[in-house]
């Protein structure tokens, strides 16, 4: 198995040009509301406050009206002004208190009764990070920012009394200032040491000695990945993590020079999931290769251990081969989160792979050249080219970058519910996705672009149930009836170009296949849709190109045009 990180070719660059894509120094800061360890989060609360109609004895009061809120209240202290200051069992979001203080004010003895509310400063992740370094965290903007909206789900959740603990199964893990108190013990799974690189085989050390092989440079892909989840927030340096101070990464190594076995890949799997090894209630896959999961076996008994008999969120990453998962693993398993990547713009990245097999879309940057490098995501990183040296951050891209945005969201629905199901997590994720961004509409990317902050702040739900009522990765559309007659291309193509980006439609009037062939490559999708859409990028110069799309039946309709950059 290889980790899915887009190589360099005639076509695409590589994910990280050391020259120009590795930040030294940093100063980005992106804040969560500055808390201490004591506090609350600005949506929930652990008091009440309450005016009686008559002189009372606090103590007296707490236990007097405990009955009638349904809660065991302790009295803490009465206002400048007489009112009393009950603390909660524990704390609450800010409308379930609600709740508990409406329920008190059916009591005779209360004038009223009210959720004792945490204030904030004034912070947005506009503020924290003005200079848009960290674009996939933000608020989503069409056509300008796919991000999913972190600071909207943090804002949903009280201060943790312990972290959710999320394995990201991949290379292991490097020291880094800006990571290491998300840092929790690990486990290195990898049993061949030549393939291990640091000299013996399966141990408890989790460090990444390199994976250098080929003339490639170490990858550092661990690092990165959990960068993405668990990099410390609110700690003015570098970055800050999906899972801001609810979430903690133990890291699970199990690629190395080459890559990994698959039996290293499900053992670790499983020891993940066990409460008394790993204990992670998400798992993080950033890693695949070819094949289907009907035919291995070891994976779907892994993932059927960790979803079904230990309530463990399974997240794996679609694959960088520009193709239908279902032709990958462990993209093609049951049972898992399968998560597409998208750019800046909200298009599927052009590396992503799509189809059925895929539940959800999150960032994952889209860039060709070190010159907009910028429009990656950006992580931890180590900077040795062969052996771990100094600390360092780096943009990458691929559908490795987009899983973790989903499971630390995933992580987070377990901050909040902590009696969540994995179908209740991907259903949630599912329902509240941004359905809006253009692969959500035709198969390629499930239910559309995870918005973390909408999924926080509505209610979790136990199943999805697509928009047009059919299948997760089947959103077409039309109604499944064929028309009569030949197959034909009734409007376009139309090519829509946009510096160095182009936009290729056109409608048939059959359900068929998507296909843009320029030169000797091909872009396009398998799915069988009537309205066709191909984003491409490229440099400076004029293009020839042929739409080619076939139905069911085999037949193909092709037009040609051409279109300038």
């Amino acid at each position: 198995m290889e980790w899915l990180k887009t190589k360099k070719s005639h076509e695409a660059s590589i994910i990280c040009s050391r020259h120009r894509s590795l930040v030294l120094g940093l100063s980005l800061s992106l804040l969560a509301s500055p808390l201490s360890a004591a506090e609350l989060g600005p949506s929930a609360t652990d008091q009440l406050i309450v005016k009686l109609n008559e002189r009372a004895n606090g103590m007296a009061a707490a236990q007097a009206l405990s009955q009638v809120a349904g809660k065991p209240l302790r009295f803490i202290r009465n206002t400048a002004d007489g009112r009393f200051i009950f603390r909660l069992p524990e704390p609450a979001m800010n409308r379930a208190a609600a709740n508990i203080a409406a329920a008190m004010m059916q009591s005779s003895k209360v004038e009223y009764a009210e959720a004792d509310l945490m204030m904030q400063p004034i912070l947005s992740l506009a503020d924290a990070d003005s200079s848009g370094k960290l674009w996939g965290l933000k608020p989503f903007a069409e056509d300008a920012n796919a991000g999913i909206n972190i600071q909207g789900a943090w804002d949903e959740l009280p201060t943790p009394t312990s972290a959710v603990l999320v394995a990201v199964l991949d290379t292991g893990i490097t020291d880094h200032s800006d990571l290491n108190d998300n840092i929790v013990a690990g486990y290195d799974m990898i049993s061949r040491s030549r393939v291990a690189n640091d000299g013996d085989g399966r141990d408890a050390d989790p460090s990444d000695p390199g994976d250098a092989s080929r003339g490639q440079d170490s990858s550092w892909h661990g690092t990165h990945v959990a960068g993405t989840i668990a990099a410390v927030a609110d700690n003015s340096k570098g970055i800050a993590g999906a899972g801001g101070q609810w979430l903690k990464v133990v890291p699970v190594r199990v690629l190395g020079k080459g890559g990994g076995y698959t039996s290293d890949i499900t053992d670790g799997i499983r020891w993940a999931a066990n409460p008394n090894e790993g204990g992670a209630k998400v798992i993080n896959m950033s890693l695949g290769g070819s094949g289907s999961c009907d035919s291995i076996s070891a994976y779907q008994s892994a993932i059927d251990y960790a979803v079904k008999e230990k309530g463990v969120t399974v997240v794996v990453a679609a694959g960088n081969s520009a193709a239908d998962a279902s032709g990958f693993v462990p993209a093609s398993c049951d049972g898992v989160i399968t998560v597409a990547a998208v750019g800046q713009s909200g298009q599927l990245a052009y590396y992503s792979n799509f189809g059925a097999s895929v539940e959800i879309a999150a960032p994952g940057g889209d860039f060709y050249s070190d010159s907009d490098s910028e429009s990656g995501i950006l992580s931890t990183i180590n900077l040795g080219k062969t052996d771990p040296e100094g600390e360092g951050y780096a943009y990458y891209q691929g559908t490795s970058m987009a899983a973790p945005h989903v499971a630390a969201v995933a992580g987070l629905l377990y901050a909040r519910y902590s009696d969540i199901t994995p179908a209740s997590v991907a259903a949630t994720l599912q329902t509240y996705a941004n359905n809006t961004v253009p692969c959500a509409n035709n198969g390629q990317c499930g239910a559309g672009l995870l918005d973390a902050g909408n999924a926080l702040a509505q209610p979790r739900v136990s199943a999805y149930t697509p928009p047009d009522g059919g299948t997760g990765g089947d959103t077409g559309g039309g109604t499944g009836e064929e028309e009569n007659g030949p197959l034909l291309i009734t409007d376009g193509p139309i090519a829509t170009p946009s510096k160095n980006r182009v936009a290729i439609t056109w409608t048939t009037n059959l359900p068929s296949d998507t296909q843009v062939i320029i030169g000797s490559q091909s872009f396009g999708s398998s799915e069988l849709v009537t309205d066709h859409k191909v984003n491409l990028r490229g440099s400076k110069g004029t293009y020839s190109y042929t739409v080619s799309s076939t139905d069911a039946a085999g037949n193909t309709v092709t037009a040609s045009d051409s279109f300038t950059l």
